[in-house]
């Protein structure tokens, strides 16, 4: 969820028009190790600056891999069932994984 990145990074962003979020998607690690997929063209210096002290940035398009790599590993991983696709929680079992449901 936009909004949520927004919250989590203290990031605003211009992708959706009149409201002030930016597209991408997050995986926020239990041990600190947060991956941020975003296209980092749109940062200015100083703001990657700032994101890589907070997570590793990647590539939008290597987001469903990370996940499928975490589910391989039989990893728990928690999707609000509100907000998350259907595709994540599909991927995630698909690979082993287990969702927790986290609203």
């Amino acid at each position: 969820d936009p909004s949520s990145i927004a919250w989590a990074f203290n990031i605003r962003g211009g992708d959706v028009a009149h409201t002030p979020l930016a597209l991408g998607f997050v995986i926020l690690a239990a041990d600190g190790k947060h991956q941020l997929f975003m296209d980092q063209r749109k940062f200015s210096r100083q703001v990657a600056a700032y994101l890589t002290q907070l997570a590793d940035p990647h590539d939008p398009g290597e987001f469903e891999a990370a996940v499928a790599n975490l589910a391989k590993g039989g990893a728990k991983i928690a999707l609000d069932p509100v907000l998350a696709a259907e595709k994540l929680k599909m991927l995630v079992e698909g690979n082993g994984g287990i969702v927790v449901s986290a609203p």
